[in-house]
């Protein structure tokens, strides 16, 4: 019996010295649901006591009103520091190790992309290169019959002398032709010759 009559007169003296103060600090974190969604007020937030009903507390935090217990709520200022200092110092912490285990779950992804990355490009070399092959194999028989057309044939504007005079010229119709297309066939050849050399390096 003396118990209860001790905790009732310590809760009428808080009660008291909060109703004597309208300014009062939060010792944790009070939340309501409004129409936009839950509103939250963290430790430290000053709050003004509106009104005293029975054993609880009628506060209000910018324009929400809350009902608290005298133990969620103080008027010692310093201490009020302390909480909001505590409780910023957790939700830090809280959030570094959201951020750390948002990176460790990223890993394994970036890891995989690129592991894939270079067999992709490896896929892509091969290929070209087999095209090179491919290409340059059908250069060669053009150049082959251009090679054999020619034989016989004068060379382009080729000059013929008996004597030491010029006798005539000895280029044919078809000799410049086929010796501009030899020219042309052989460039390409060399081209895809220099490229498959690239990609090859690039591969190592």
């Amino acid at each position: 019996m003396k118990a209860l009559l001790a905790t009732l007169l310590c809760l009428m003296t808080v009660l008291s010295v909060f109703s004597q103060s309208t300014e009062v600090f939060l010792r944790e974190r009070v939340s309501t649901t409004t129409k936009t969604g839950v509103v939250g007020y963290p430790p430290g937030t000053k709050a003004e006591v509106v009104s005293k009903e029975g054993n609880k507390l009628k506060i209000k935090i910018e324009n929400q009103l809350f009902e608290v217990s005298p133990n969620q709520i103080t008027n010692d200022v310093e201490a009020a520091h302390q909480l909001a200092a505590q409780d910023a110092a957790h939700q830090s912490a809280v959030q570094q190790q959201l951020s750390a285990a948002a990176m460790a779950s990223a890993k394994p992804k970036q890891v995989q992309q690129s592991a894939a990355l270079p067999a992709t490009v490896d896929a892509q070399a091969n290929d070209r290169l087999a095209q090179i092959h491919k290409e340059r194999e059908e250069l060669k028989i053009e150049l082959d019959q251009i090679k054999f057309e020619q034989k016989g044939l004068p060379k382009p504007n080729s000059k013929k002398y008996a004597w030491g005079h010029l006798k005539r010229f000895g280029s044919s119709p078809n000799a410049e032709k086929l010796a501009n297309e030899r020219k042309e066939l052989e460039q390409k050849i060399f081209d895809l010759d220099q490229e498959e050399r690239r990609l090859k390096l690039e591969a190592k």
